[in-house]
């Protein structure tokens, strides 16, 4: 197997995941804050598509740990990724 069909095979994955990101950052733009932890009803739904955003990408994080050398960059960058992902958890459970 060459590396040129390792690449062509891990594309389709690298394509759902910029649409993953490119979806989330609409979503996000959509959410409104209000003072007092009050909500519009659109951001009340919206707290249910950050918990699955959040899913997909500790699973894409994971894929790139387990895929990843000892001394790669790509482990150096899901390592500093699983902190964000970690920041993101505490506050998706703040919100609710």
């Amino acid at each position: 197997m060459s590396v040129r069909s390792l690449t062509e095979l891990f594309t389709p994955f690298e394509y759902m995941v910029l649409l993953t990101i490119i979806a989330n950052c609409i979503v996000l733009a959509l959410e409104e804050h209000l003072p007092e932890r009050d909500k519009t009803p659109l951001a009340s739904r919206l707290v249910c598509i950050h918990v699955e955003y959040f899913v997909i990408y500790f699973v894409h994080n994971l894929a790139y740990i387990a895929m990843a050398n000892q001394t790669s960059f790509y482990l150096q960058l899901a390592i500093f990724e699983l902190v964000i992902l970690t920041i993101r958890l505490v506050d998706i459970t703040n919100s609710n």
